[in-house]
């Protein structure tokens, strides 16, 4: 959501930056509780976000582990208070929405592949990149995979292992700051390249 909205990470804790973030989390954590994750992947939350929100709440509100992602927007709606209701809602739709594409849900439904690339038992080599036509729209999937990579690959017991990002400034990669002063003691190094280094660094070649 921060890589769809850039002017939202400088304004994190604001009520309509941190609804839409918590009625996203709300529909993923449904999709991971019901049938056992069977559903639970990026493009089934976005599908499932479009929906008419009369019925999404209806639905995740049946699940007592979601009243308290549910409560603000309950609220709202309870109150009659339709017009906020509508603009906390919009401002996860519209963002995501961006981000229905078939090549996109393709990639983001597969279960064939996971992400710990330095698991000593199934080693990886993983490398994805942007397309400059789709640029605002591919950050935030590679953001989020960005995101979940850091996670697992920064702990004990793990191979060596290097992350190396090329471009770093056009997408938002959370957790890259703890990665990079943690990272060390579990054998990860981190490299990160913007285009300007890298074309001055050939030019003094």
């Amino acid at each position: 959501m921060l890589d769809l909205n850039r002017s939202w990470i400088q304004k994190q804790g604001d009520f309509f930056v941190e609804s839409p973030i918590i009625l996203l989390a709300a529909i993923i954590w449904f999709l991971k509780i019901y049938e056992n994750g069977k559903y639970c992947t990026f493009p089934h939350a976005i599908e499932l976000l479009n929906k008419k929100y009369e019925d999404v709440f209806t639905i995740l509100t049946s699940y007592s582990e979601l009243e308290n992602y549910l409560s603000p927007f309950m609220d709202a709606w309870q109150g009659g208070a339709q017009d906020q209701l509508q603009g906390q809602i919009a401002s996860a739709k519209i963002p995501l929405s961006r981000m229905i594409s078939p090549q996109l849900y393709w990639v983001m439904t597969g279960d064939d592949f996971n992400l710990d690339i330095n698991n000593p038992k199934e080693p990886k080599i993983l490398c994805v990149g942007n397309n400059p036509d789709r640029q605002n729209i591919y950050s935030a999937a590679l953001g989020l995979y960005n995101s979940r990579i850091v996670k697992l690959i920064n702990k004990k017991g793990q191979l060596k292992s290097s992350v190396i990002i090329d471009e770093l400034p056009t997408i938002y990669f959370k957790g890259l700051d703890n990665l990079i002063a943690t990272a060390r003691s579990n054998k990860v190094s981190v490299c990160g390249i913007s285009g300007f280094f890298s074309v001055n660094k050939r030019l003094r070649r």
